[in-house]
């Protein structure tokens, strides 16, 4: 009979020295703490503040706690320089233009330029977009001329399991999908009966990523589809235009992210803030006193962990809380 995953935690707790009780509440205390992360993401800056401090009252002066010191440190300064400035929106820091944006399910639609692209990373005439995609989404592309040097190519689930390619072709090549099945190797899946991209002339066309299935349509009309694996939707680029012909393109990306994509941008935005904001800044407000004990007194056997040489007995912290010896310190500094 194969042992349960409870006991086996069990038996390997035993053999460390560690109680299941305390490598639960660690546990514990790493879920809660990757949730107040999560509200930072969405922006929900009341709320991780106060998740954060609950926390940390509900796992007062645990070792596993100040391993965690410095993430929690940074946490609470990143929370309360949202919580003094107004923080940027989503349109705000991007390039494209946003015209919705839903932090805590994720759900954007943005219009980049091809103007200006400067939220995608490029490599010559290959642009990806650096945001990983959590659910469906869709890629329209529309201008007023249309390749001659080469086709356009849309890449989905780019750094995924699968990258699938479609390549929209052009007077001498029919639009097809196709997927990278190692080595550099492409496996043609799929080839519309026509081409409706005429050189030199306006072009739009959608490129659907669904659950099950990659989706092309020009002209609201489907060329071509190809079955796809559930799930694991990596990442956006396109390649196969000239500085010229992108100026009048327009890209409509419609879909779910990853929000920390956007949390990012923002971060990035608030730098000039954050320095006027690290001025005045003291973690010992936000945080309680007993985290800045160093590990060692937090241990009881440290340096520190004593009386100061020469003290009354009156004064001594010995059999004092760790957080009575932490505010201890702290009033009489």
């Amino acid at each position: 009979m194969k042992p349960s995953p409870l006991l086996f935690f069990a038996l390997l707790a035993a053999m460390l020295g560690v109680s299941t009780a305390s490598a639960q509440d660690s546990a514990a205390f790493e879920k809660g703490l990757a949730s107040v992360e999560r509200a930072m993401d969405k922006g929900h800056w009341g709320k991780a503040s106060s998740a954060l401090t609950g926390l940390l009252e509900e796992h007062e002066e645990q070792p596993y706690v100040f391993l965690e010191k410095q993430r929690i440190l940074q946490d609470m300064e990143r929370i309360a320089l949202f919580l003094k400035y107004e923080s940027p929106s989503a349109d705000d820091v991007l390039a494209g233009k946003v015209k919705k944006y839903d932090a805590d399910k994720g759900k954007i639609e943005v219009v980049f330029s091809g103007a200006d692209l400067s939220d995608f990373n490029a490599s010559g005439n290959s642009f990806t977009l650096p945001v990983i995609f959590t659910g469906a989404y869709s890629i329209e592309m529309e201008g007023d001329i249309y390749p001659t040097s080469q086709s356009i190519s849309v890449v989905t689930g780019w750094g995924g399991e699968r990258c699938y390619y479609a390549h929209m072709g052009d007077e001498g090549h029919l639009p097809t999908i196709a997927w990278d099945n190692g080595d550099r190797n492409s496996e043609f899946l799929d080839t519309s009966a026509k081409q409706p991209m005429k050189l030199n002339m306006p072009f739009q066309f959608l490129v659907e990523v669904k659950s099950n299935k990659v989706l092309v349509k020009a002209n609201k009309k489907k060329l071509m589809e190809a079955k796809r694996p559930k799930g694991d939707y990596g990442r956006f680029g396109f390649y196969g235009t000239s500085d010229y012909e992108r100026e009048s393109m327009r890209i409509t990306l419609k879909g779910e992210v990853e929000p920390s994509w956007i949390a990012g941008k923002i971060d990035e935005f608030m730098e000039e803030r954050r320095k006027e904001f690290e001025g005045t800044y003291v973690a010992e407000d936000h945080l309680p006193a007993w985290l800045f004990l160093d590990a060692m007194d937090a241990d009881g056997d440290g340096p520190n962990s004593d009386a100061d040489p020469g003290a009354d007995e009156a004064d001594s912290t010995e059999g004092l809380s760790l957080r009575d010896r932490a505010r201890k310190r702290k009033d009489t500094k």
